[in-house]
């Protein structure tokens, strides 16, 4: 069985998110301390943030850090 790729559960995971707080990528960026274009570069899988955006974006909009931390692929990674 193939593995699935944790920097696409990664991306799809933080919009998901996002979007489930109802917040615009404006909103999720300037509360996560970074530019709302670098967010949207992320979640689309055009830039691969480093550990310490990963932490602001988990501390920030979306402080629940067991979903980073659950990455595992197959059932808790719904997109």
């Amino acid at each position: 069985m193939q593995q699935a790729d944790p920097k696409e559960l990664f991306r799809k995971r933080v919009r998901r998110l996002r979007k489930a707080a109802k917040l615009s990528l404006e909103e999720a960026a300037e509360r996560g301390g970074l530019d709302y274009n670098y967010w949207g570069e992320i979640e689309r899988g055009n830039s691969e943030p480093g550990l310490e955006y990963v932490f602001r974006i988990a501390k920030g909009p979306l402080p629940d850090f067991r979903w980073w931390v659950s990455l595992k692929s197959g059932a808790s990674a719904q997109t």
